[in-house]
């Protein structure tokens, strides 16, 4: 039972007592056509809220720190003790005292924070509730990088900015439709009716509704070994996408209808819908019909909710790992199928044999069995950490180089270059199977280089031990990479094109900004110079060497030079009138000038001239060493627009 004794004189929402009768929905005529409509009324109805005695509700009235903190109590359904101690200065004689005492001992209000005291009449501020509202759930603040608020500067000037960003992932607090978050902006009664309504959600597992007094011939449903009164249990059937709480049930023979409107069949293997009822989501395999009774058949069950060390948890926020690996998996999408076996993206999974783990807070449990018959069915045993979000230099043990450990304490900066961009230790995901995450997409360990103080790495293993990380790497070369329009390639995928010669870019040597030295001569780069990458073609900018990156660094422009933009986009090459090879690779090469050059350093000019290193040769009659093979060029021809090539070969 929840009950709220609040002063008239500043009463602006009450909680009233919850009975476990039915609860008719309350209508309030001020807010018929309010955003937050729903969610007022899913408050009121439960019996959460009440109104002014004149019947409004006043939506857009702000609230007060003591109205909000009495509130969010209740929700948690604490019941405050009488206490003679005051955590505030200015609360002492206050009507909310008890309940923000309370407060104070859950740790959801800090008295620190207030040194001139509470103000408990004063309005509660946006910052102030996330920063509740996430202690109140046992969640931790998070330092990572804040949303891309558009009064970015404004959020980062609040002490809880930390909290904004753990209760925006958390779907409590996620701004206004402009992009803005308002940190210091009075919430109105409107808001808090909706956070509350998701806070309950994160909390209980469902949202506060009326048990509705369902009418029809049927009045209570079996499932297992439970039988459920529909006059004391909220019943939702789920057709297709459509979630239908039960207002009324009709019987015609085998044909049972929900609310007049959604049908299904007793007997029957298809065709049936989904059954939530005491915060458990089944998939039943049929139904069947015993009297007033309708029993249901389960197939699987997903878990609703979960509960552990007092708090409960919504299984839709409830991250899940397979075998130690990140997924965008949650708790709410592994069905369980018996007592050690559990269904994940469509994959089978035995908890004898695979680690199924879960996170709550900062803490993490591996799943080890399905007790079937409880209301809480997951059998939990606390294991290490599976997953590092926001990666800090305390998440790492020891970092390897060869027989070497460098010394932590020396390290001031490291990065990670992944997918051709730069990442910085708190801004990467890595779990215990060596995985990295990024944007929500996943590397394996392997394609990714370290960035220790600006020195390369190669990171050959990864190891997860005692909630920390060891690096096992080896030193890398920095002149392997370039930047280019603030992302990182391989060296050998940039080339460097001058009067229709091709230079890979190692052979071109950076003297100063856009001074460059290629085959012992100096050039200013104009445009006369290109770059390529990935067969596009660039004017470039800027050309320099960064000597605290010990890299070359480019600035670069998409272009279709003349000189270039006539080469073909794909080379096929016939032997004795038979296709050989579709495309150039590393193994592909050309004789010109007494040696073996690769195939893409030349320019083709003609169907019969090609160009290299600034003098043109004729293509009929040239060598061609394809995979080490050697053959002669007897007739080439260009085709498609000038996008094939085609030589023939003997």
């Amino acid at each position: 039972m929840k009950k709220l004794f609040l002063s008239a004189l500043f009463v602006c929402l009450l909680a009233a007592t919850l009975l476990p009768a039915p609860v008719a929905a309350v209508q309030f005529p001020d807010v018929k056509d309010h955003w937050a409509v729903t969610y007022i009324d899913s408050l009121a109805g439960a019996g959460y809220i009440k109104g002014y005695p004149d019947g409004s509700f006043k939506p857009d009235n702000p609230m007060t720190r003591a109205e909000f903190t009495t509130l969010l109590i209740s929700c948690m359904d604490l019941t405050p003790d009488a206490s003679t101690v005051n955590s505030f200065g200015d609360t002492g004689k206050h009507w909310a005292k008890n309940y923000i005492n309370e407060a104070v001992r859950q740790g959801i209000l800090i008295p620190a924070e207030y040194p001139a005291g509470l103000v408990p009449d004063g309005n509660i501020k946006r910052s102030e509730a996330a920063a509740m509202l996430v202690r109140a759930l046992g969640e931790e603040p998070d330092n990572g990088s804040l949303p891309p608020f558009t009064d970015l500067s404004a959020v980062e000037k609040s002490d809880y900015k930390a909290y904004i960003k753990r209760a925006f992932d958390l779907k409590l607090l996620q701004g206004f439709p402009g992009g803005e978050f308002r940190p210091f902006t009075d919430m109105t009664r409107a808001q808090v009716a909706k956070v509350l309504t998701d806070f309950l959600v994160l909390d209980d597992g469902s949202a506060p509704q009326p048990v509705p007094a369902v009418t029809g011939d049927i009045t209570s449903i079996a499932i297992g070994e439970e039988q459920y009164q529909l006059s004391q249990y909220p019943v939702t059937f789920k057709f297709a996408y459509s979630s239908v709480p039960l207002n009324s049930i009709t019987v015609n023979g085998d044909q049972l209808t929900v609310n007049g409107s959604y049908t299904f069949f007793a007997n029957s293997p298809l065709g049936n819908p989904g059954l939530i009822i005491n915060n458990s989501l089944y998939t039943v395999s049929k139904y069947t019909l015993s009297g007033k009774i309708l029993v249901a058949f389960p197939e699987s069950r997903i878990i609703n909710s979960l509960e552990i060390s007092g708090y409960k948890y919504n299984s839709d926020f409830v991250k899940l790992f397979v075998n130690s690996s990140n997924s965008d998996y949650y708790l709410a999408d592994m069905k369980i199928i018996d007592e050690y076996t559990v269904e994940i993206g469509g994959k089978s999974y035995d908890l004898l044999k695979d680690r199924v783990t879960i996170t709550l807070g900062d803490k993490f449990y591996d799943i080890t069995r399905i007790n079937l018959s409880s209301a809480s069915p997951l059998i939990l045993k606390e294991t290490d950490r599976v997953i590092v979000e926001g990666m800090r230099m305390s998440d790492i043990s020891a970092i390897f180089v060869d027989d070497k450990t460098l010394s932590l304490n020396d390290i001031d900066d490291i990065q990670f270059m992944i997918d051709k961009k730069m990442y910085d230790l708190d801004e990467v995901v890595i779990d215990a199977s060596g995985s990295f995450t990024v944007s929500r997409k996943a590397f394996p360990f392997d394609e990714i280089t370290m960035y220790i103080d600006g020195q390369t790495y190669i990171i050959e293993d990864i190891e997860l031990y005692r909630n920390k990380f060891i690096f096992y790497c080896v030193k890398g070369n920095n002149e392997d990479f370039v930047l280019v329009n603030g992302k990182y390639y391989d060296i050998d995928d940039v080339e460097i094109i001058k009067d229709n010669t091709v230079y890979d870019l190692d052979e071109v040597l950076v003297i100063d900004r856009n001074l460059v030295r290629i085959d012992g001569k100096r050039y200013e780069v104009d445009e006369d110079f290109y770059a390529r990458i990935d067969k596009k073609y660039y004017t470039i900018n800027r050309i320099d060497f960064d000597e605290d990156l010990e890299l070359v660094v480019m600035k670069l422009t998409e272009t279709t030079a003349p000189s270039v933009s006539s080469q073909p986009e794909r080379i096929i090459f016939y032997v004795d009138n038979k296709k050989y090879q579709d495309g150039v690779d590393n193994n592909t090469e050309i004789y010109v000038g007494r040696k073996w050059v690769d195939f893409d350093k030349i320019t083709i000019i003609d169907p019969a001239v090609f160009s290299y290193d600034g003098r043109n040769y004729d293509l009929i009659g040239a060598e061609v060493s394809l995979d080490g093979d050697e053959f002669v060029v007897y007739d080439t021809s260009w085709t498609g627009y000038r996008q094939i090539f085609t030589l023939y070969m003997e």
